[in-house]
């Protein structure tokens, strides 16, 4: 699918595959690459990971549980790569929910930035 504007010549580019998810994208202006993704996905579907361009090493990585939860998310955009873990409140005969308890997230230069916390 494309879409032009002709009024600042910027064009909009999207691909999906046959589960209708997004699989690339790129926004041109003039016919210069502003900026775009490529996706890829589990064979369940889920998101695993997605690469930008104009980033030196520009990615994203996506873990989830036996749920389909995303349990921690990789970004790979600066010298210094993040990581960002989930957790989830637990439910009734020791199980878990769907909602998230806390977001961490971890400079993986060093050891520890905030946590947030959810209650």
């Amino acid at each position: 699918m494309t879409d032009v504007d002709s009024t600042d010549n910027v064009s909009s580019d999207y691909s999906y595959n046959e589960q209708n998810s997004i699989e690339s994208y790129s926004v041109k202006k003039n016919n210069t690459l502003i900026s775009g993704a490529d996706y890829t996905y589990k064979s369940n579907g889920l998101l695993e990971e997605v690469n930008l361009e104009g980033f030196v090493e520009p990615k994203f990585e996506y873990v989830y549980d036996g749920l389909n939860r995303i349990t921690r998310s990789n970004h790979y955009l600066c010298s210094s790569p993040l990581q960002v873990r989930y957790s989830y409140l637990a439910g009734n005969n020791s199980s878990t929910t769907g909602l998230i308890s806390s977001i961490q997230y971890f400079d993986m230069g060093s050891d520890y930035m905030p946590e947030l916390s959810y209650t």
